[in-house]
């Protein structure tokens, strides 16, 4: 029974101690989703590993490496199976534990990074989070940085900085961790330097505009430094894939000052595009209400036109017509119902004069309805 007990328990025991040790980056290392690692032997690089769902690294000592395509290039697979190409097609990589070789020997490569991670705030907004830390493992998927754009100065000579969410993704392994000496400085360099150039090209106050959603400027700085991204890669091994504008800030000894009459400027160009808003606004509706009126008038004489003198008498009742309660108007002796032929109209329609009367009052409920 203790045998049979110690046979089940020994699968589990062996597990817990390959995990501890992948925790441990001692003959296994331990990955998560998105990231790839360096193994080297001494100081020289022998290989990496990947766990991203759907690529692997075109590694020169597998069948699948692709001569056409950089030595460990982050690939797509070309194959149904997202975990077809682990390295040694290793049954553990599917938990994200991979086993590299004799421990210390063999060593997963570390180095230091210094960054800004992106910690999104309550309002909506970023701030910057300094993280200076030893690590063993870069991103192969898409991970946001905090950038900030400093010692700029604008085309209306404020000094700026310009922070930024730049995210950055790893695209070959080697490039990244051994033929260049702290990608992320580099990179970020690179994106800095041409848009410290942008912003030299435009005012304060168009910078503002663009982060502001709705600006014709928006994406102009985000596209700047996308445009460099094929270059970062042949270079450090990495690309970008998103740039975010933040709020652009005065900086110096006068920037009170500065963000005041900046202020100021921002809402009296606003009060001067409502006060634009509100006139247009007023002439579009003078313009329909004289449409109106005109329709109105137009529709007014076509009736006189097709009625004669008593199309004219018809008109005259409308405009004689009482608004409201409380008013009376006496109307004798009209010289249009003199001129009007009421007894040809009788005659013609064969109505008794009770029924033209009634028929004169229907016609004179009727509305003219407004065109817009």
């Amino acid at each position: 029974m203790t045998l049979l007990l110690a046979l089940l328990l020994a699968p589990i025991a062996i597990l817990l101690l390959v995990y501890g040790l992948a925790l441990w980056r001692i003959c296994f290392v331990l990955l998560r989703e998105g990231t790839m690692v360096a193994i080297k032997r001494g100081d020289q690089f022998v290989y990496g590993f990947i766990r991203r769902m759907g690529f692997h690294l075109n590694d020169p000592h597998m069948p699948w490496f692709d001569p056409a395509k950089p030595t460990w290039e982050v690939l797509p697979n070309q194959s149904d199976t997202n975990y077809g190409y682990p390295f040694r097609q290793q049954p553990l990589a599917r938990l994200g534990i991979y086993i590299y070789g004799l421990y210390p020997f063999w060593q997963v490569h570390e180095f230091t990074l210094d960054w800004f991670e992106a910690i999104p705030q309550e309002s909506g907004t970023f701030r910057g989070w300094h993280r200076r830390e030893r690590t063993w493992f870069i991103y192969a998927a898409d991970f946001t940085y905090w950038v900030v754009l400093g010692g700029a100065e604008t085309d209306d000579n404020e000094p700026v900085n310009v922070p930024y969410l730049l995210t950055i993704r790893g695209t070959n392994l080697y490039k990244a961790l051994f033929s260049t000496s702290d990608w992320f400085t580099r990179a970020t360099a690179d994106a800095n330097a041409v848009g410290k150039v942008y912003v030299g090209g435009a005012t304060f106050d168009e910078l503002h505009d663009e982060f502001k959603s709705g600006s014709t400027r928006r994406g102009e700085f985000k596209q700047t430094i996308l445009d460099i991204s094929d270059q970062v890669k042949d270079r450090y091994g990495v690309e970008f894939s998103d740039v975010a504008m933040q709020s652009p800030e005065i900086v110096g000894s006068n920037a009170q000052e500065i963000i005041a009459a900046t202020t100021a400027r921002v809402v009296a160009r606003r009060r001067a595009q409502a006060t634009l808003e509100t006139a247009r606004g007023e002439a579009a509706a003078t313009r329909v209400k004289a449409r109106a009126e005109r329709d109105a008038i137009e529709a007014v004489y076509r009736k006189i036109q097709q009625f004669g003198s008593t199309g004219t008498l018809i008109r005259q009742l409308q405009a004689m017509e009482a608004p409201g309660p409380g008013r009376t108007i006496i109307w004798a002796n009209s010289p249009f119902a003199r001129d009007a032929d009421l007894a040809g109209i009788l005659q013609q329609t064969g109505l008794n004069p009770q029924d033209l009367v009634e028929m004169l009052r229907k016609m004179n409920r009727q509305q003219v309805p407004a065109q817009t």
